[in-house]
């Protein structure tokens, strides 16, 4: 056979082979069914810890951004049962975050504001007018502070419930009436602390131990000057309260300038 005629015969033999191979592969792939999906070129699942959460719920997407975690509730610090008390002590402790929960930032503000104090504090008493519950401390240097709640917001366990009413730092007058009358206020706030500041722990007993007591009403007199001393008198009928308090001047503008009385005590 001439050698054109060889080379022909080859190549034809060879596009035959080829066809047959090709038809093999295509036979086979159809009958062939890949795991989980039964379909040819469909992926098969993934396997948990290769681009899957094994038994977690995927974030949603809906808009277009996946649902995040929801952050900390207020509910993981324990509700006080003494509203007041827990604001004193979370200020004491610098625990800021607690105190902002209880209060406010702006009255959080303010309690730091203060700056360093005495944190020894004493109830003094607690009152209430229009819905809300009003309690007083004094710490042991007479220093005095109103805390006021929310009865709702206590009632109801809501935060942000508490905020200070009234802040006074003690202070000595240089004047004899100013000085016994921010003495008769402590007496009528019961803050012995700075009853004893003022004046002596003997009087603060005296005081303290009557069974009928003043009230805001009481009168101050003129004060009455002899031999380096003041003498000012002090009444309230309804509580028949009759009392001349002796001054030594050199010790008003500081502690215990209130030395005694001349009567009623």
């Amino acid at each position: 056979m001439p050698l054109s005629a060889t080379r022909a015969t080859h190549r034809t033999a060879l596009v035959i082979a080829l066809a047959a191979a090709t038809l093999t592969m295509s036979l086979g792939a159809c009958n062939h069914s890949p795991t989980g999906t039964g379909q040819l070129g469909a992926a098969a699942n993934p396997s948990p810890g290769f681009g899957a959460v094994s038994g977690a719920p995927s974030a949603s997407t809906s808009g277009g951004s996946a649902s995040a975690t929801p952050s900390a509730t207020p509910s993981s610090r324990a509700y006080p049962s003494d509203y007041a008390r827990a604001i004193l002590t979370a200020w004491a402790n610098h625990d800021t975050s607690y105190l902002t929960l209880l209060t406010s930032t702006s009255t959080k503000n303010q309690l730091y504001g203060i700056g360093s104090v005495d944190q020894h504090w004493t109830l003094a008493n607690s009152q209430g007018a229009t819905g809300s519950s009003y309690s007083s401390f004094f710490n042991k240097s007479g220093d005095y502070i109103v805390i006021r709640t929310i009865n709702q917001q206590t009632a109801a366990h809501q935060w942000h419930a508490g905020s200070v009413q009234t802040w006074d730092k003690i202070s000595y007058p240089s004047d004899p009436v100013a000085y016994v009358k921010y003495y008769m206020d402590a007496y009528l706030d019961g803050n012995t602390a700075r009853m004893t500041k003022l004046g002596n722990q003997t009087m603060t007993t005296h005081f303290m131990g009557l069974a009928s007591k003043p009230d805001s009403s009481y009168t101050v007199g003129s004060p009455d000057g002899t031999a380096g001393h003041t003498h000012i008198e002090v009444t309230e009928t309804s509580a028949s309260f009759d009392v001349i308090f002796r001054l030594a001047n050199q010790n008003l503008g500081q502690a215990n300038a209130i030395e005694g009385c001349d009567s009623g005590c």
